[in-house]
């Protein structure tokens, strides 16, 4: 990988579709053991920049599909990752915007959050 000016993420990222593809072809029978075994990979960059006002206005206001801009509104707010909002069970009498989370989940301090 030295000969691709790559930055340390590209590089995790693709060492980990190597090593994947390795263990998958291991499973399937057609490899006999990992030549990469003990490969260390880079470790990624952390991702710093936060959108601002202007560029969530831009995002939401892009967005026609109300279930999805409903998504988005539960990921900013809540703060939790995708599949967790994706995972929630949300009471049907009430929409996200309202946190209508049901009341079997785990609430992650939203306004209105009982303890």
């Amino acid at each position: 990988m030295d000969a691709f000016p790559w930055n340390p993420t590209t590089r995790n990222r693709a060492a980990s579709c190597v090593k994947r593809s390795i263990r998958y072809g291991i499973e399937q029978g057609v490899l006999k053991d990992d030549p990469l075994r003990g490969m260390r990979k880079d470790r990624p960059l952390r991702r710093e920049r936060l959108i601002d006002a202007a560029e969530r206005k831009l995002i939401f206001d892009s967005v026609h599909d109300r279930a999805f801009r409903e998504f988005l509104f539960a990921l900013q707010e809540s703060g939790t990752r995708p599949g967790e909002v994706r995972k929630r069970r949300v009471n049907t009498s009430t929409s996200i915007r309202a946190y209508g989370f049901s009341d079997n989940t785990k609430r992650c301090g939203q306004p209105g959050a009982r303890a």
